[in-house]
């Protein structure tokens, strides 16, 4: 009896490994199984991530070497993340670029001037281009927005000649999607910034501002009543990057962009400018004096953002003017145009 218990016993304990190994070999199997799973899923949304960014780099590379109407372009609702930022320099640009928030796939834009607030999440966005002619062209500035934004100017903006002419250049599709408006909208936004053209007595109350000081050609960026910085600007396209912008820092970053294209493009036509002087085709003489006399103007443009001021502005200009008005005389003798 007491031996048939020993077995009874031996039996039982058994059994309970038994069930004890299968209980751990079924979690194991199941856990093996799950990270497949998730694996496989993880795989699947990097793919999905890289395929709307791709998408997306596309839209934007058309869209700076392209100048046509804004494109409303519709894309899978994602946490889209801007960033333009310090180190910077003549060589690699800023560090820049547009990405998808916690994924690793990113467009560079290093060397790109693009204006738009820090987070876009939406199903479709705005996207249009701007070229940047200071007379020869340098760049494209591009925009981008989204339905949930509100960019607004003053009511009376048709009577004040720089803000009819910026809110003119702003492509009627985002005026149609209520992103740009005219006067106080009550809808709620995720982001708004309000355009004035008028230098206020005191600050600002607004949560965030941008006046424009067309006396002095500056940006006066306010948050929360405070003024955060002044900028001077070049040219109407400018305007627009400061009312499409996050911040002050952003706007300065991109503008830093776009002259450092400025800069390396005043060398490169130099360089042409000093072979054509050398080697003028059709009068030589005629084509000679133009060349000679667009060296001081191509010079005037080898500058830094960093360089501006209202000295700098006026020469800026004035060259601006001369500089198209040599290259036209140029075409007109049949030579060779500096750009």
């Amino acid at each position: 009896m007491q031996q048939f218990k020993m077995l009874n016993k031996k039996g039982m304990t058994s059994t309970v490994f038994n069930w004890v190994f299968i209980a751990i070999a079924g979690a194991l199997i199941m856990l093996f199984f799950f990270k497949i799973i998730t694996t496989q899923t993880e795989i699947s949304e990097n793919e999905i991530t890289a395929r709307i960014v791709k998408d997306m780099e596309d839209i934007l590379v058309g869209k700076t070497i392209s100048t046509d109407s804004a494109s409303e372009v519709k894309i899978s609702e994602k946490d889209f993340e801007f960033k333009c930022e310090e180190p910077c320099n003549e060589l690699t640009g800023c560090n820049s670029w547009l990405g998808i928030k916690k994924a690793e796939n990113r467009i560079e834009l290093n060397t790109q001037p693009v204006f738009t607030i820090e987070n876009l999440r939406s199903s479709k966005i705005y996207a249009f281009a701007q070229g940047w002619d200071v007379p020869f062209h340098t760049a494209n500035f591009l925009y981008i927005a989204a339905p949930g934004e509100k960019i607004v100017f003053p009511t009376n903006c048709n009577t004040k000649p720089l803000c009819n002419k910026i809110f003119t250049l702003i492509p009627q599709k985002l005026k149609d999607a209520r992103i740009v408006i005219k006067g106080e909208d009550d809808k709620l936004s995720r982001f708004k910034k309000y355009i004035e053209f008028e230098v206020p007595s005191g600050n600002p109350t607004r949560k965030k501002e941008v006046v424009i000081d067309e006396a002095n050609h500056q940006i006066h960026f306010y948050e929360n009543g405070r003024l955060q910085a002044s900028e001077y600007y070049f040219l109407e396209e400018a305007i627009i990057g400061a009312a499409f912008t996050q911040d002050h820092k952003t706007y300065s970053c991109n503008m830093k962009k776009a002259f450092y294209k400025l800069r390396n493009l005043a060398i490169v036509l130099e360089g042409k400018r000093s072979y054509l002087e050398i080697n003028a085709p059709a009068d030589p003489a005629f084509c000679r004096s133009h060349f000679l006399t667009t060296q001081n103007q191509i010079a005037s443009f080898n500058t830094l953002y960093k360089d501006l001021d209202t000295a700098k502005l006026v020469e800026l200009n004035t060259r601006k003017q001369e500089l198209e008005h040599e290259n036209n005389e140029l075409r007109r003798g049949s030579c060779a145009s500096v750009y």
